[in-house]
């Protein structure tokens, strides 16, 4: 599988990091732009304690994405030499780790509501804990354009995605859907971003094996995110 091989990169590969680098920057700064554009805009249509009901809820699910990949993609992208039954192994435990962390955001919904006061955050912790169960079926894919260097592909479909789905928030924002239009930001996001994601990257993993490679990048992913959590 052309994912998993790295021989094609090796010719031109400083052109090729200068081009990669390169839409690295046109991306992050598309992506930051956006997000002010959208900041103002939305705060314009919506009250600010809108923005704080969301937040509230954000303060749950942030915590809960740092534990979705514990550095699995990384260890993909690293790897000098990869399979398609290791990283077959690897989207299944990032899909497992994304439901997990779904079901574990709605059940602890009830608390968050209990904590702020406010039942309307048992709905909102419903529904984002869907992005979960999302972004943990895209992170192999992700890893392997990552892996080729295509970024290109992954700014377009980080610029699309993010631009769509702000398109949908301040239709909504403007239709009085309120905090809504925040949580389907967020859900119209995810979506867009994995459908964009396999369509450039049109592998598909097999049934799990664990071996001795697999358990390799396990633990490296698993070394990684520990050290990742440690650092300011």
């Amino acid at each position: 599988n052309r994912f998993f091989s790295r021989e094609q990169l090796k010719n031109d590969l400083k052109r090729k990091s200068l081009h990669s680098a390169l839409n690295k920057v046109v991306t992050s700064g598309t992506s930051i732009f956006l997000t002010l554009a959208s900041a103002m805009i939305l705060a314009r249509l919506m009250a600010p304690e809108v923005f704080g009901l969301f937040a509230m809820v954000l303060s749950v699910t942030e915590i809960a994405r740092y534990m979705l990949e514990i550095g699995l993609g990384t260890a993909t992208v690293q790897k000098e030499n990869i399979t398609q039954e290791e990283v077959s192994a690897l989207f299944w435990i990032n899909f497992i780790i994304g439901f997990l962390l779904m079901a574990a955001v709605a059940a602890i919904s009830p608390a968050v509501a209990w904590f702020y006061g406010d039942t309307r955050l048992i709905n909102i912790c419903l529904v984002l804990s869907l992005t979960f169960l999302f972004r943990g079926i895209v992170v192999q894919h992700r890893s392997l354009l990552e892996r080729q260097m295509q970024f290109g592909y992954l700014g377009i479909v980080n610029i699309a995605s993010n631009f769509l789905s702000i398109v949908v928030a301040v239709l909504l924002a403007y239709y009085g859907f309120g905090v809504w239009s925040l949580v389907w930001r967020e859900i119209v996001f995810v979506i867009l971003y994995d459908a964009g994601i396999w369509l450039f990257c049109r592998w598909i993993p097999a049934y799990p094996k664990l071996n001795s490679d697999v358990r390799s990048s396990l633990k490296f992913g698993i070394d990684l995110s520990g050290l990742t959590l440690v650092e300011p």
